[in-house]
């Protein structure tokens, strides 16, 4: 394995499409809301910036601007090498057929964004169609599962110009699934040595003992494969399109739960082990499924919830974690400023502590708990470490 270094050690990442003004604007709104890393997609997808064979304009759709406005936001891009079949030209497609053009736009792309970029994940969800023509007839949205040999020599070729460009530049491979089929195909297809960090895709949230363990057969089979050491980053991850209720039963409403999702994801993170997270919040097109302002200009609820945490957690370690029964989750965080205590529930259970605690929700607002109380989903920040035995705290 490559020795390889990591700037920033934050877990927390954001999407940035930067094909809209409104999308390039969030750079400044993610970094205040305590993102450190943004994973950049048109920007380097040779769809938006081909204008012909071999050549290429990076200013085209607003490319340029998005990646400077990331870059000096103080933002870690993590760019993806891309190519979407059904918005490629005829000349280039499927595109591992015409690795020719590939190898042009990936030497091109990397000697272009060298000096602000320097993690390259290659094609976004390869298990889907993005390696695959569409079958004639087939709707636009169709997908379907692409020749893992194909990518596997295009992961390959990609790795070797990446590096030879830029030595200290960070391979990530394509993202697999949490069932961990795909992962183990990229090993089959002796890949381990041309990628970096090894990615999924978690979209679903789900309960904190169904994440542990999907988790860890991912890990598994990188251990498998002697892998091991190497890290594994979630590339997109929320509660986009699923059904929120299935694990969070006082769930009312998706933006609500979104501000949610972004706390249980740092605790799932934290727990598990995994370094990185990136949250599927795209902004893209004027559709802005999660715009990161109200129409008065202040942070929308996903985006506080991740301010709060970030403010009050900052960069501190797990240095505790045990359910209550099986719908109550807490973890203890070592800040700073003392020991504090995040605590969740995926069904309303009622609680108990020996002494009144002190806590603030998730939006930033003070909670007053008095010595019993009914958790919700609603994450509280409690001051202290709630379960030392000294606050006593358990089901009622």
């Amino acid at each position: 394995m490559r020795d390889i270094v990591i700037k920033n050690q934050s877990r927390i990442g954001g999407h940035i499409w930067g094909s809209t003004p409104e999308s390039r604007n969030a750079a400044e709104d993610f970094y205040e809301a305590g993102i450190r890393w943004v994973r950049s997609t048109r920007p380097m997808e040779m769809d938006d910036i081909l204008t012909g064979p071999f050549t290429y304009d990076f200013g085209k759709n607003g490319c340029e601007e998005a990646t400077n406005r990331q870059f000096q936001a103080g933002l870690n891009i993590m760019g993806i090498l891309d190519f979407e079949h059904y918005r490629a030209k005829p000349f280039c497609s499927p595109i591992w057929k015409h690795l020719a053009e590939w190898e042009s736009f990936v030497r091109a792309c990397v000697t272009h964004y060298k000096d602000r970029v320097k993690y390259w994940e290659v094609i976004n969800e390869p298990p889907y169609g993005w390696l695959m023509p569409k079958p004639e007839g087939a709707p636009e949205t169709f997908w379907e599962r692409g020749p893992i040999s194909e990518y596997a020599k295009l992961l390959k070729i990609t790795a070797g110009i990446i590096r030879e460009l830029d030595a200290e530049a960070v391979v990530l491979c394509g993202s697999t699934m949490y069932d961990g089929a795909f992962l183990r195909m990229f090993y089959e297809h002796d890949c381990k040595d041309h990628f970096d960090i090894a990615t999924v895709h978690y979209l679903h949230c789900s309960h904190p003992r169904e994440y542990h363990k999907e988790y860890d057969l991912l890990r598994s089979i990188m251990a498998e494969y002697g892998d091991a050491q190497k890290p594994l980053w979630d590339t997109e991850c929320g509660p986009c399109g699923e059904r929120a209720d299935k694990y969070v039963k006082t769930y009312v409403g998706f933006i609500e739960y979104q501000a949610c999702c972004n706390v249980y994801r740092h605790c799932l993170a934290h727990a598990t082990g995994l370094p990185r997270y990136f949250w599927f919040n795209p902004i893209n097109d004027g559709q802005h499924l999660m715009p990161t302002r109200d129409g008065n200009g202040a942070l929308t609820p996903p985006y506080q919830a991740l301010k709060t945490m970030t403010e009050i957690l900052g960069e501190s370690g797990l240095s505790a974690r045990r359910p209550l029964g099986d719908e109550v989750h807490a973890y203890v965080f070592d800040t700073a400023n003392g020991p504090v205590s995040v605590i969740w529930a995926t069904e309303p259970s009622p609680l108990r502590a020996d002494t009144p605690l002190e806590a603030t929700s998730a939006l930033g607002k003070p909670v007053a708990l008095g010595k019993e109380w009914e958790q919700d989903h609603i994450p509280l920040f409690i001051k202290g470490d709630i379960l030392a035995d000294r606050c006593g705290l358990a089901l009622r």
